[in-house]
């Protein structure tokens, strides 16, 4: 606050302020410019979707919800598959109340490049989490180059209102020559 006092005291003229003001105003489109063009720049997850093959839930284990209300049973399905022949059984990674897959209930299986397996919908929800986390990233980027951007714009009208400013009182401005 003190440098806006001292630089507007030390500028008398009010074209001279309005430049000042002008320049403010384009250090700040140029903030918001930059902040769009971080915001194109966030990578989409690379998560990919993996190849998927048919298994059908053969028991469901369940234990005691811990993050759920108290009294309440948490339960994760076991699906059995094959791959090339080859049996295997993948317990889910997350906890359901209700059971949405009953014994006998096909689920698809997600296999991913590295040989992880997934329940196929529980690694589309990972997959479509990881985009709306870069979605809202992006979003709080264009939001802040949004508000830089009109307080640009109000500065600009401020620095046009001080550069075509007329004074029209008939006072003599400081530093004229004396009529």
């Amino acid at each position: 606050m003190a440098v806006i006092v001292t630089t507007v005291s030390v500028v008398q003229s009010p074209r001279a302020l309005g430049a000042l003001v002008l320049a403010v105003a384009l250090v700040s489109g140029g903030g918001a410019a930059g902040l769009v063009r971080q915001a194109a720049g966030i990578p989409e997850p690379d998560m990919p979707a993996g190849r998927r093959v048919e298994g059908r839930a053969v028991r469901v284990s369940s234990s005691p919800c811990q993050t759920r209300p108290r009294g309440l049973t948490c339960y994760r399905p076991v699906v059995r598959y094959t791959v090339d022949g080859v049996p295997a059984e993948l317990v889910s990674r997350d906890a359901y109340t209700p059971n949405p897959y009953p014994a006998g209930t096909a689920v698809d299986v997600a296999l991913l490049p590295d040989g992880a397996a997934w329940l196929a919908p529980e690694w589309d929800g990972r997959i479509a989490a990881a985009r709306d986390a870069v979605r809202l990233r992006r979003r709080q980027y264009h939001v802040f180059a949004g508000l830089l951007g009109g307080v640009g714009a109000l500065f600009g009208l401020l620095a046009i209102g001080m550069v075509a400013f007329v004074d029209r009182s008939g006072a003599p401005t400081p530093g004229s020559p004396a009529a």
